[in-house]
C-alpha cells in the first residue's frame, strides 16, 4: 500500500508538472517568434532535459513498486558464464522472473534445435524464498532470493538501476554459474514467453 500511495504522488506530480510546463510551452511558443535562432536551440533542450527529467522520475517509481510487490522479468538480452564469456541473446526466450512466490529461470539459444523446454535450452520454475532487498544510497537496489524447483535450488543475486538496468548472477546446486543482463519489466508488460514447464534443471 505504501509503494502504490508513492507511485500514485508520483503520477499526481508528473500529471500537474506536465500541465505546467504544457502552459509554459504555450507561453514560449507566442515568444518564439520573437526570439534569435541561438535562443531557440537553447529553449528546445530545456524542453528536452525537463521531459528527461519526468520520464526518469516515473521509471524510478515503477521499478521500487516492481521489487517491493515481487512482480517483475528481467528480459534478457546478454548471458555470461563464470569466466566472463558473454553471448546475445533473445530477450523474449531468456528471463529471469518473480512474480509474488512464483519464479522462472529460463535459458534458449536459437541455435540448437527444440531443446528440453522446446526453445533450444532449459526451463526452471520453482518458488520463491528468502525474498530480501535493500535500496543503496545512489537509488540501486540489491535483490536476493532462492528458487526452489522440482530438482534443486538456485540462489539469484540481482543488482538494479532506478531505470530498470539490472543483472541476475544465478548459481545452482551442480556448481555452475551465470549471469544474465538486461531491463526489468511488469510482469503485465512483459514480451517473453515459458518453454515446457515439464523439464527442469
Amino acid at each position: 500500500m505504501k509503494t502504490l500511495s508513492r507511485l500514485l504522488a508520483v503520477i499526481v506530480v508528473l500529471v500537474v508538472s506536465s500541465m505546467s510546463f504544457a502552459e509554459k510551452l504555450e507561453g514560449e511558443k507566442e515568444k518564439e517568434s520573437k526570439l534569435s535562432r541561438r535562443e531557440i536551440r537553447k529553449l528546445e533542450r530545456k524542453k528536452r532535459r525537463e521531459a528527461a527529467r519526468l520520464a526518469e522520475e516515473y521509471q524510478a517509481a515503477m521499478t521500487d513498486m516492481m521489487i517491493q510487490n515481487k512482480n517483475f522479468v528481467l528480459e534478457t538480452d546478454r548471458l555470461y558464464d563464470r569466466y566472463g564469456n558473454s553471448v546475445n541473446v533473445n530477450s523474449s526466450t531468456n528471463y529471469v522472473s518473480v512474480v509474488e512466490d512464483r519464479a522462472v529461470l529460463q535459458l534458449a539459444f536459437e541455435e540448437i534445435p527444440a531443446g528440453l523446454n522446446g526453445l533450444g535450452g532449459v526451463t526452471c520454475v520453482g518458488k520463491v524464498n528468502k525474498y530480501e532487498f535493500k535500496q543503496e544510497e545512489n537509488g540501486s537496489y540489491w535483490v536476493s532470493y532462492s528458487l526452489f524447483g522440482p530438482n534443486g535450488t538456485f540462489d539469484v543475486s540481482m543488482s538494479v538501476l532506478p531505470n530498470g538496468s539490472a543483472t541476475a548472477n544465478i548459481r545452482g546446486n551442480w556448481g555452475e554459474a551465470l549471469k544474465y543482463q538486461g531491463r526489468i519489466v511488469p510482469s503485465a508488460k512483459t514480451r517473453t514467453y515459458e518453454g515446457h514447464q515439464d523439464y527442469t534443471f
